[in-house]
């Protein structure tokens, strides 16, 4: 295969302008506005700012699809609640510096929140937990979680956390709505015409070269 033609084989099957434009604009301006809005949000928590947080939800909802979307945001919010929680509770009995116990303690935890997504697999996604699990670390470590933290400041990091994903839900499906209406496909998981893969097409395309 000649180079250009592989370079063709990576490039979109359809070039939609308007979907692209779109696209590019509603990401942009979704993201302004979070960053722009993040003391309105609430997405600040004793001055640190969790507007990230959003767009780790958005990117594992949007790769999802819309017929798995709540599944998905169900996992990713079981996830980062339980590690919070994990980090928080780890700091009454564990030692402040990172070491072998804090290493157990931590696969332990993501080792039963795993347990847990494969008996309700149809309530939570195994995969979006684990990014949900480190996003909540990092908010954990952001916060800077010691053994002095109150159960307030717990609860905020918890409760900003799960509306910074809730936030980034809501605006994966409500770019799956838009886009949609815009390409005209009505169905469960949407796939921009660009991106579809038609094996039926490339079979065909075969058999006529192999004739």
């Amino acid at each position: 295969m000649r180079p250009l033609e592989y370079a063709k084989r990576l490039g979109p099957r359809v070039f939609d302008t308007r979907l692209i434009v779109g696209l590019c604009l509603s990401v942009g301006f979704g993201v302004f506005f979070i960053v722009w809005n993040a003391h309105s949000l609430r997405l600040e928590v004793d001055g640190h700012i969790f507007a990230w947080l959003p767009l780790v939800a958005f990117g594992i909802v949007w790769s999802a699809g819309r017929d798995v979307a709540w599944r998905t945001a169900a996992g990713a919010l079981f996830g980062a609640v339980v590690a919070v929680s994990a980090l928080w509770g780890g700091m009454s009995f564990l030692p402040v510096a990172w070491s072998f116990a804090w290493g157990v303690w931590i696969g332990l935890t993501i080792a039963l929140a795993t347990a847990v997504c494969h008996l309700l697999p149809r309530l939570m996604s195994f995969g979006s937990m684990t990014v949900g699990f480190a996003a909540g670390m990092g908010a954990a470590l952001m916060s800077a979680f010691d053994p002095a933290t109150s159960a307030v400041t717990f609860f905020n990091v918890v409760m900003t956390v799960v509306l910074a994903l809730v936030i980034g839900t809501l605006g994966a499906q409500a770019l799956h709505a838009v886009v949609v209406a815009m390409d005209g496909v009505h169905v469960a998981h949407w796939t921009p015409r660009s991106m579809r893969y038609r094996p039926a097409a490339s079979a065909s395309r075969r058999v006529k070269k192999a004739s």
